[in-house]
């Protein structure tokens, strides 16, 4: 009759687990940490749902219960946790994890007890493993004598309370318990054993830069098996040996991965993928002929090592300093690179782009008749004369070997849109106004951030000084009774379109001054994570030395350094935001938004 009682109990046991099983489970996976199915009252426990490529739907799930609201809930990129700090008997039962779209996980069934004794079972095992039981007091760690009981059945005693299955097969599948000394005994748990199944050997998480091999095999035979890997859900690669290796593993490597062979698959495994500690500083894209250096670093130490440079996966520089310089760059020096330092740590692959060096037209926005006008062609990053073709209106006018073009007295038909094209690259058009009134507004067409710059109102026939209006973009911004404006530190807010009027309502023609990046930047990353170390450094675009500066964060002056660098020693979601660095002489860089990831 007890027999009976047992058959029945674990068939309706393993009816409702295949049922929720068939019915809803589709790749969601429910994992517990502690991993075990029995716990003392006043454990914490935490629930890890996995498997879902939107983990802010996922939500876990008691039988009786329904959601769990109450849990502290984390969520990243590939997973939602819930830490119920405090468990009573009362949160006994089953649970599972499933998505907004009805999606669920299998069930597991946890006791909790406010008795002295657990046992300590795995959740699920698989024929062939080995097994441990574990009969635990509450208040001692040390072991106890303890007797191991299988579905009512004594089948083992111990001196040590632990108790070994060393090849693990469906005859082993049963509810389990155990009993120490004064006949106290813990819950019963159901150990469930499962077929062979294939499972994919992946790290859990590894570095960018590192060498990663996933491999497909059977739980307990290790001999090699073909295989097709799946990276979120998508068919990837086909192996004969069961491995798939990624030399150089970066960002876009992260996701879940699985492997099926012979019809069956294995679990969904996420592999995250981490800032290296390595790091190669380059620029994203540079021009033809400038000097690019590149830096080899440690994440958290500034001082220089050894290393070697890799450009497309070939070793081609090796220095003590851990930098590495081309002199004039050109399109043979573009691609992808990366840096090894002693250890075999190597840096993620960057890649750099070259740009062909652009062709630019020097020529006056606007100029008044009777003025001589040079217009000259250059290329960007050289000044040396070059051969050119000037045209107007898109026809060819002058061709020139010195790339200069002059009208020694302009006119009214000189007005137009003027282009230079020299080795097959051109120009963009720029427009020259030709005026045929008395009034100039002298400025510049470009300058850079931080410069101090003078605007001058004159008579055309006459030099001396006259009261002037200036205006910006229409609107009325200065009077001057010298006919000068000045901009102590200009900025990108001061670039726009210029006129000035004196009296009699004589107006210049309208000029535009253009703000380019100035010579202060900020270097700043542009995502961090909660705790690591972050070095924000202040430097002048054309030399290295440290420069006294004052760091603003949202518009606010938060740290001086007289060696123009400011550490955050452990960084968190406080120090989001906007950070801008100023120098003598008020030159101040960009704006950077520093972004604090959680993790």
């Amino acid at each position: 009759m007890e027999d009976s009682a047992l058959c029945i109990k674990l068939l309706v046991h393993m009816l409702f687990l295949l049922c929720a099983h068939v019915q809803d489970v589709d790749s969601l996976i429910l994992r517990l940490e502690p991993n075990r199915l029995q716990f003392f009252e006043y454990e914490s426990l935490i629930f890890h749902c996995e498997g879902s490529h939107d983990p802010t739907g996922l939500k876990i799930v008691h039988r009786s219960k329904g959601e769990l609201l109450k849990c502290q809930t984390t969520v990243t990129s590939k997973r939602s946790s819930c830490t119920i700090p405090t468990i009573f008997p009362e949160d006994s039962g089953q649970y599972w994890c499933e998505s907004r779209d009805g999606k669920r996980s299998d069930i597991i069934d946890i006791t909790v007890t406010d008795g002295d004794v657990i046992l300590e079972s795995p959740i699920s095992v698989v024929e062939g493993e080995t097994v441990t039981l574990r009969c635990r007091h509450k208040t001692t760690s040390s072991n106890l004598s303890a007797d191991f009981y299988k579905d009512g059945r004594l089948i083992r005693r111990s001196s040590t309370g632990n108790m070994s299955i060393s090849s693990v097969s469906k005859r082993d599948e049963g509810f389990y318990k155990c009993i120490i000394s004064g006949g106290r005994e813990s819950a019963e748990s159901l150990m469930a054993v499962q077929a062979d199944p294939v499972i994919l050997e992946s790290p859990i998480s590894v570095v960018e830069g590192e060498t990663v091999t996933l491999r497909c095999r059977h739980k307990t035979n290790s001999t090699n098996l073909s295989a097709d890997f799946y990276k979120d859900s998508r068919l990837i690669r086909r192996s004969s040996a069961g491995n798939m290796s990624i030399p150089s593993v970066s960002k876009r490597d992260e996701g879940f991965y699985k492997c099926i062979s012979g019809g069956r698959e294995s679990a969904e495994s996420l592999m995250a993928v981490q800032d290296g500690p390595v790091i190669l500083e380059s620029p994203i894209s540079v021009v033809e002929g400038e000097a690019v250096t590149l830096r080899c670093r440690h994440k958290t130490t500034s001082t220089n090592l050894s290393a070697d440079f890799y450009k497309d996966g070939r070793l081609i520089r090796r220095s003590s300093a851990g930098n590495m310089s081309i002199p004039s760059v050109s399109k043979c020096d573009e691609g992808f690179y990366k840096c090894s330092i002693s250890g075999g740590r190597e840096s993620a692959e960057s890649l750099m782009a070259v740009q062909a060096d652009p062709v630019i037209l020097e020529s006056p926005i606007s100029v008044v008749e009777g003025e001589t006008v040079t217009l000259r062609c250059r290329h960007k990053t050289t000044s040396p004369n070059l051969s050119a073709d000037f045209y107007k209106d898109g026809r060819l006018i002058r061709r020139s070997s010195a790339g200069n073009m002059s009208i020694p007295s302009v006119s009214k038909h000189d007005e137009g849109f003027y282009k230079c094209i020299s080795g097959g690259r051109e120009s963009a058009e720029s427009l020259m106004a030709v005026q045929d009134g008395p009034v100039i507004l002298e400025s510049p067409i470009s300058v850079v951030e931080g410069e101090a710059v003078t605007l001058r109102c004159r008579h055309k026939t006459n030099s001396t000084n006259l009261s002037a209006d200036f205006y910006k973009d229409g609107r009325f911004i200065r009077r001057s009774s010298t006919g000068n404006m000045s901009i102590s530190s200009v900025s990108k807010r001061d670039e726009g379109f210029y006129k000035c009027i004196i009296s009699g309502g004589r107006e210049s023609a309208e000029s535009l001054m253009a703000v380019q990046d100035g010579p202060v930047i900020l270097e700043s990353p542009i995502s961090v994570v909660e705790g690591e170390t972050v070095t924000l450094r202040c430097r002048h675009k054309t030399t290295s030395p440290n420069l006294s500066a004052d760091f603003y964060k949202d518009g606010r002056l938060i740290r001086r350094s007289s060696a123009g660098n400011m550490s955050i020693s452990s960084v968190s979601k406080c120090d989001e935001g906007f950070y801008k660095c100023i120098i003598s002489g008020g030159r101040e860089s960009a704006e950077s938004l520093v972004a604090v990831q959680v993790y």
